[in-house]
């Protein structure tokens, strides 16, 4: 029996006799859930087949597994009908879950003298749908138009999953520019996506001497001056 992710407690699947074709009508029949009693139930007297619960296929699969099967078993009685019946039960998902980050902000410092191609990991969003509904990429939302002409975005893939990062094109001035802002959206499979606001602060150093106004200046002090005199 194929279960939809999200069906709700005591939704109808099938009828043990009917679907299965394996047992004559019988008054006497009894039927009786001996595994899988999480999930489904058997109604004692019709065999109908019903959900136990609401079901949310990340609590009863690991996110990794693309097929989430669940086998299930129903005795048959009395002695002289007894028969032990195999339910395999698969629950397919749905892209009920958005992607989300660990936090709504993040905010990086990066010197002003920071060199050029430098890189910068940003979070990852994670997304609790199985990975037919993962995460597929990462964009980014500007608040001005001048982070392109700094960084540029791209993401590593380690095994299936998606780091975004930043890379540094050109180099930054802190005298021209403190503070660039924009929105990190991480999209999955399903096209649902989860934002994470990014501040990144400009760091000044000291890379400017300081300067007087003429290179050569000249003093007339008289011979009756004293000592702390101005």
């Amino acid at each position: 029996y194929d279960i939809l992710d999200g069906a709700k407690a005591n939704s109808y699947l099938g009828n043990i006799v009917q679907d299965g074709q394996i047992l004559s009508p019988s008054s006497d029949a009894l039927f009786s859930t001996v595994r899988g009693e999480e999930l489904i139930f058997v109604e004692s007297k019709t065999g109908d087949i019903r959900t136990s619960a609401d079901v949310d296929r990340e609590l009863l699969c690991k996110k990794k597994d693309n097929l989430c099967r669940i086998t299930a078993e129903v005795i048959v009685t009395p002695q002289s009908i007894f028969q032990l019946i195999e339910l395999e039960l698969t629950i397919l998902d749905l892209n009920d879950h958005a992607p989300e980050f660990p936090s709504s902000s993040l905010s990086l410092q990066i010197a002003e003298d920071e060199q050029q191609g430098a890189v910068f990991r940003l979070d990852s969003a994670v997304d609790a749908d199985s990975r037919e509904f993962g995460i597929e990429s990462y964009s980014i939302e500007p608040k001005n138009g001048q982070w392109s002409n700094f960084f540029e975005l791209f993401v590593d893939d380690y095994a299936g999953i998606l780091v975004p990062k930043l890379k540094l094109i050109n180099p930054l001035d802190f005298e021209k520019l403190q503070k660039l802002d924009f929105t990190l959206l991480a999209t999955d499979k399903g096209q649902l996506s989860g934002s994470m606001e990014v501040s990144i602060e400009i760091e000044d150093v000291n890379d400017h001497s300081p300067k007087l106004s003429k290179t050569r200046y000249i003093l007339n002090i008289s011979e009756m001056s004293h000592k702390g005199d101005l």
